[in-house]
């Protein structure tokens, strides 16, 4: 008789080192988002005429659209988390000032700056839903599989909070982009 192959279960799960600096990925998508907003700003103050506002709605749905497909697992990580909160709450001020001294732009202009507070929203909705995430069903949020229901790199499958929260992000950020 042959010898009996023992099967040993793969361990895919990510460890993810809470304080782990920030790798080269996210600095290039911080350092990325940082370039085109101060590039956005520079255009708006000094180029105003030739400036198009609807590049400050392409960088407020941008932003969002990064931290989904990008980053989304790096922002269990404390460090980059806080950095994008502080990119975030960067634009909601410059949304905040531009509502508060109520500054005279076009139409296009202030719709355009009503996208700056999307980021913050994402943001918000992502730490709401890894808290209920961690506490209901002990795992982190990843995003569903197309192929599957097992996600390989984190060696699960995906739970009811998983699709709830991938799916609710984008209705979201419309509805707090329209109002």
């Amino acid at each position: 008789m042959g010898k009996k192959k023992i099967k040993r279960k793969t361990n895919y799960a990510t460890k993810i080192n809470k304080n782990d600096p920030l790798n080269w990925w996210n600095k290039f998508w911080v350092g990325l988002t940082l370039t085109t907003i101060l590039v956005e700003f520079v255009g708006l103050i000094f180029f105003e005429q030739t400036f198009r506002p609807k590049s400050i709605f392409i960088l407020s749905l941008g932003i969002p659209s990064i931290l989904m497909m990008f980053q989304y697992r790096q922002l269990r990580k404390s460090k980059v988390f806080l950095i994008w909160l502080i990119i975030c709450l960067l634009l909601f001020g410059v949304f905040l000032f531009v509502k508060i001294a109520s500054i005279s732009l076009t139409d296009e202009y202030s719709y355009g700056f009503r996208g700056l507070k999307t980021p913050i929203v994402f943001l918000t909705a992502f730490y709401f839903f890894r808290k209920i995430s961690n506490s209901v069903w002990k795992t982190e949020l990843i995003i569903p599989p197309r192929y599957s229901r097992f996600d390989d790199e984190e060696g699960r499958k995906t739970n009811l909070m998983d699709y709830i929260a991938f799916f609710s992000y984008w209705p979201i950020l419309i509805l707090t982009f329209m109002y």
